[in-house]
């Protein structure tokens, strides 16, 4: 019968206090499992008692080893606009996908930009999420109520299928976007 596991406590100083970890072998590799330190309420006769308690799951083949998080961004480090993500997202895909599958990323992107261009990737949640998916239908539903109605929305469309060219009002009816950024992301 091989002898029971004990593991070996790692104990190491830290500014706050001693910080406490257990070493042991599971199933061929070498593990740390991270306790806690002294300033989480951490004292030697505790660190003890969970070193039994991991040794019981690893000796029964229960013990399921920690997984690293990630750190957390530094609070200096500013976050990006969505314009900006989107430049960097699209760039990274250039190179990925096929001609077809980049232009269609573009269109859409374009679209998202848009709506989100200016804020903070932080600041976009599921509120403003919505917004943009109202304003959007929005829009579609404008676009069925003028085709209904025999009144184009545009001066001319380009048919991306065919490349052709279709005729419409003499004028536009919407609004130009001159106050916006510009749809050509990071280029603002």
């Amino acid at each position: 019968m091989p002898r029971p596991r004990t593991g070996t406590v790692r104990r190491q100083e830290t500014r706050l206090g001693t910080s406490y970890g257990l070493r042991f072998t599971y199933r061929g590799q070498e593990l740390y499992h991270h306790i806690g330190g002294a300033w989480e309420g951490w004292t030697e006769e505790r660190v003890e008692q969970e070193r039994g308690f991991i040794m019981r799951q690893v000796e029964r083949g229960e013990y399921v080893p920690q997984r690293r998080q990630s750190a957390p961004l530094p609070s200096d480090v500013e976050m990006p606009t969505f314009q900006r993500f989107a430049s960097l997202v699209l760039d990274r895909r250039r190179r990925r996908v096929s001609a077809k599958t980049y232009q269609d990323l573009e269109s859409r992107l374009r679209t998202a930009v848009d709506h989100f261009g200016p804020l903070r990737i932080d600041e976009i949640d599921s509120a403003t999420a919505d917004d943009f998916v109202d304003a959007k239908l929005a829009e579609r539903e404008a676009i069925g109520e003028a085709a209904a109605a025999g009144v184009p929305l545009m001066e001319e469309y380009r048919d991306s299928r065919t490349g052709g060219r279709t005729p419409g009002a003499s004028a536009p009816s919407r609004t130009p976007r001159s106050t916006r950024c510009s749809p050509r992301f990071a280029r603002c």
